[in-house]
């Protein structure tokens, strides 16, 4: 049994526009399946929890980053049966984009549905991490390609909301928004540890904890991360000059930013961040969403879900 969940809201509502097309494409790569829209937040979690409880061994999110990020955490957040034998796939079709850059996948839903229609199967790693939500609650949510703290939660927040920035593309509207969030952000002191041996302490622009190696619409932040070498990159972005920061923002694009002297690399299995000063909260960026916020912990699970792609 096959179910596919999508979001009719994704690309600017395109999804929903033209998915009688799309599903013709995704049943031509994998047969015949069951699939309902999303309506709300978190709703791809649990219509993938209902459909893997009812038998579906094979499940594909249509639509953006957070969409997938939900769909997985409809495998991930809940005791299911057999979840080692279901194979999931997606078809990416959002602002970002940013996981199937981290597999290797090319840009149009075409492409997605050719790769699903290969068969190939590859084991990828998947990130959990524990932090308190928005009700201050300790919660437990996975991530398949990023998640990272400080400037790119609010950034995130930000893109999430925009209105008429959008219509300056993924990579401008990223950019502009990672501009001017910058210019009003104040850089909170937290303290990183990676496997209780590595650590960093100081005020921080934004810490990014990588299984894959693109996020923010394209920015190469984590040129080294494999999602399927068991361990997770972290990219420590120090607080400093907010000019040079900007100066040095498009550095990001190509990974050149990892020779600047803002950066510190760290690679690990378990990582745990702290404020140091309460005076504010640090939001959360996983995979394009803000769930919450510091203190976390992110740990590693090698080799945990299979992925048609």
């Amino acid at each position: 049994m096959r179910f596919v969940v999508y979001n009719p809201q994704s690309n600017g509502g395109a999804t929903g526009r033209h998915w009688l097309e799309i599903a013709k494409l995704v049943e031509a790569a994998i047969g015949p399946f069951s699939s309902a829209p999303t309506c709300c937040r978190d709703d791809a979690a649990r219509l993938v929890r209902e459909a893997v409880a009812n038998g579906a061994q094979e499940v594909v999110a249509v639509g953006g980053d957070g969409t997938i990020s939900e769909a997985i955490n409809g495998l991930f957040g809940a005791e299911l049966p057999s979840r080692s034998q279901i194979v999931f796939g997606f078809v990416s079709c959002g602002t970002g984009e940013d996981f199937r850059r981290a597999l290797g996948i090319a840009p149009g839903i075409r492409a997605a549905c050719e790769r699903l229609a290969s068969g190939r199967t590859r084991w990828i790693d998947i990130g959990r991490l524990t932090f308190l939500d928005d009700r201050l609650q300790h919660t437990v949510r996975y991530f398949s390609n990023i998640a990272s703290l400080g400037l790119s939660g609010s950034i995130s927040k930000a893109v999430n909301g925009a209105g008429l920035t959008r219509l300056l593309g993924a990579r401008a509207m990223f950019r502009y928004h990672s501009v001017a969030e910058l210019l009003r952000y104040s850089f909170p002191t937290v303290r990183v540890t990676v496997d209780e041996n590595q650590q960093f302490e100081g005020p921080v622009a934004t810490v990014v904890v990588a299984n894959g190696s693109h996020f923010g619409g394209g920015m190469h932040i984590a040129p080294m991360a494999d999602p399927a070498d068991g361990q997770l990159d972290v990219v420590v972005v120090k607080g400093e000059s907010k000019s040079r920061l900007i100066a040095a923002m498009g550095l990001v694009y190509t990974g050149q930013h990892l020779r600047h002297s803002a950066v510190q690399i760290m690679r690990g299995r378990r990582i745990v961040a702290e404020p140091l000063v309460l005076d504010r909260p640090v939001l959360l960026d996983v995979d394009g969403e803000v769930p919450g916020r510091l203190p976390v912990t992110f740990e590693v699970q090698p080799s945990a879900l299979m992925v048609r792609c």
